[in-house]
């Protein structure tokens, strides 16, 4: 863009894609053209920068999506049951492929936001494991959560002492009390474990990336233990 005044940012928040993380993050190059500073991306720049992920058990992460992105917010294609009424069948055939009225599903959210291909939104919703894309998008996923400050939804407590020695600047403005935009579905069911296997089946992205999560969170959190906090 032209005539774009640009200052220093230190944090970034949100729902971001891996890819856009990185290349906003890269460094500007200013350049006169007729008259106009210009602005561009100096797409060969790597720079460092703190990545802190907070990864969910795929079951509870997909029934709260699908509570949320799907029912609570509604959705251009019709009207869905909540989670929690839903039978394996139709999770077998509505959850790969409904989609938000944003366009976003609820499947493989570690391939969406960590893999290079995140922005596929269609093939990272419906990826399984014989698909050609499953072995990079995976790859990808865990090489990227491996350059992160990992923490657990369901762990608070333990989420703030890794903060607070891994990210110590971040501890002040971490609050387990404080929970932001909850959801209204009041959707308080169990699912059945045939529904929870059809979920798993169709998020293998997401659950071997919470594996990985989870062997990482413990190093983290003995490291933790080893600096005394």
């Amino acid at each position: 863009p032209t005539q774009v005044k640009t200052k220093p940012v230190s944090v970034l928040g949100g729902h971001l894609y891996w890819p856009q993380v990185a290349m906003f993050a890269r460094k500007m190059h200013s350049m006169q053209s007729d008259g106009f500073k210009a602005h561009q991306i100096d797409i060969a720049s790597s720079p460092p920068f703190n990545c802190l992920v907070s990864m969910r058990k795929v079951v509870s992460r997909v029934k709260s999506c699908w509570n949320y992105r799907m029912v609570q917010n509604g959705n251009a294609t019709g009207e869905y049951k909540f989670a929690g009424d839903m039978t394996p069948e139709e999770w077998r055939d509505l959850l790969p492929k409904t989609m938000s009225r944003y366009s976003e599903g609820c499947n493989n959210e570690a391939g969406r936001v960590l893999s290079d291909a995140g922005v596929g939104e269609v093939g990272v919703n419906a990826m399984g494991p014989n698909h050609s894309g499953f072995v990079p998008i995976l790859n990808d996923s865990l090489r990227h959560l491996s350059q992160c400050v990992v923490t657990m939804l369901e762990r608070c407590e333990d989420n703030k002492r890794v903060i607070q020695h891994f990210l110590p600047w971040f501890a002040p403005h971490y609050d387990c009390h404080i929970v932001r935009n909850p959801g209204k579905a009041g959707d308080s069911s169990e699912l059945s474990a045939e529904a929870q296997r059809e979920i798993i089946s169709q998020n293998l992205v997401d659950e071997g990336a919470y594996r990985v999560a989870e062997a990482l969170y413990e190093q983290q959190l003995k490291i933790v233990g080893e600096s005394g906090l």
